[in-house]
């Protein structure tokens, strides 16, 4: 399965030029990330959840401007402060966003809008032990996958500087325990500051 997505990310990074070879733009992207809800915050303080992201974005322009298309192959870490009732092993994610854009020149900056899928594949870590009472395990899901918002700006044609807000549409525990099967059904949303320095 592996094998079969990186063939296919690699179709994508082959294909896009066909779209636009003048507005062709690789850069590399990096930012912060906020995590907001990965589980019932009853349980989980949500204000200690943070994380990275680091990788390759290319910005291609179609036919039908102002239009344009974005997909960005990302080394994505996240990280939970572990508490006295659980641990919670750091993260890491090879995320693939694939993004529509829209953009509105004003006063020779563009105000960038974008929205698409992203899938997301964990690479190591993310299950949560907990402790006292219950001794149980939760596997976090190999496959993830969801969608994603934008906004930003283009200022000139070397960088971008923007906010982007994932939500998840798939399952990301299996879940183990009737008691908790409410809890993790929860789907973890984050917010991220990202920004792309264009070559």
């Amino acid at each position: 399965m592996k094998r079969s997505f990186f063939i296919v990310v690699l179709a994508l990074f082959a294909a896009i030029p066909s779209f636009g070879q003048k507005t062709l733009r690789l850069g590399v992207r990096g930012g912060y990330d906020f995590l907001d809800q990965t589980l019932d915050k009853k349980l989980f303080n949500a204000s200690n959840r943070t994380g990275y992201h680091i990788g390759l974005s290319l910005d291609a322009g179609l036919p039908v401007l102002p239009l344009g298309l974005n997909v960005s192959v990302l080394y994505t870490q996240q990280n939970i402060k572990n508490t006295d009732d659980y641990t919670f092993e750091k993260a890491y994610f090879l995320d693939v966003p694939v993004d529509l854009k829209y953009t509105i020149g004003v006063g020779g900056i563009g105000i960038v809008l974008s929205a698409g899928p992203y899938i997301r594949f964990n690479l190591d870590g993310g299950n949560i032990n907990f402790k006292k009472d219950i001794a149980n395990t939760y596997k976090a899901q190999t496959f993830q996958a969801g969608a994603n918002f934008g906004a930003g700006v283009d200022l000139g044609d070397h960088f971008y500087l923007g906010v982007t807000y994932f939500t998840s549409l798939a399952d990301n525990y299996k879940e183990t325990s009737p008691e908790f099967e409410e809890v993790f059904k929860k789907k973890p949303d984050r917010m991220a500051l990202t920004a792309v320095y264009y070559f």
